[in-house]
């Protein structure tokens, strides 16, 4: 379940005590609605994922699409067209390929492959095995940046349901927060108030120490 858009800027409203608007305009609390959801999914790329067949490029090394942001998982190969299902895709890790398949990236390369693993530090790349040959296809669970919700004077997106499900709220909340509180650090109180919703978003995430 997901809740509207108009319905989280209320309830930040509330906790800023700026529920008739005087402090935020409505644009600007979806400005900063758009980007506590982007935080979150660099944080958490879990939160928003999609699944896409993507044609490999010939050898071990490859990459998911320019619009997604980590490669989650690959859970079976689709033919030489994207559309044909096959044989299942096994995660693993480069340690165990460098000791169990010393010659992976010498072998012959195959249209399908058997194994998959993420590349540390580069999560938009990702290694198979066998070495592809450039014709097969890959389902690929991916991670990718919400779309953003914009604003018009009409409402309409008051209506508008967020891209996560409610598990994601109090990150949401929270992270709108300690932008909003960031953005007017000038007014007394204000930095540690940013501080406290950021300690709060980031354990919200499972990130961090225990609320304060």
């Amino acid at each position: 379940m997901a809740t509207t858009v108009g319905a989280i800027l209320t309830q930040v409203r509330r906790k800023i005590l700026d529920e008739d608007g005087g402090d935020f305009e409505d644009s600007e609390l979806i400005q900063l609605y758009n980007n506590a959801n982007k935080k979150i999914v660099s944080l958490r790329p879990q939160a928003y994922t999609r699944i896409e067949p993507v044609p490999l490029a010939p050898g071990n090394k490859q990459q998911i699409p320019s619009d997604g942001l980590a490669t989650i998982n690959l859970t079976r190969n689709m033919g030489d067209d994207g559309l044909t299902p096959g044989r299942a895709v096994r995660m693993t890790d480069s340690a165990t390929m460098t000791t169990m398949v010393p010659t992976y990236a010498t072998d012959t390369a195959q249209p399908e492959v058997e194994d998959w693993w993420p590349v540390m530090g580069y999560p938009e790349q990702f290694y198979v095995y066998p070495p592809n040959d450039g014709t097969g296809y890959v389902e690929v669970e991916m991670s990718k940046a919400p779309q953003q919700t914009l604003y018009d004077v009409g409402g309409n997106w008051q209506s508008e349901l967020s891209p996560f499900n409610d598990n994601y709220l109090d990150a949401q909340i929270n992270g709108m927060l300690y932008m909003a509180y960031d953005d007017d650090t000038d007014i007394p109180g204000n930095t540690p108030r940013s501080a406290l919703y950021f300690a709060r978003f980031m354990q919200s995430l499972g990130i961090g120490g225990p609320q304060q």
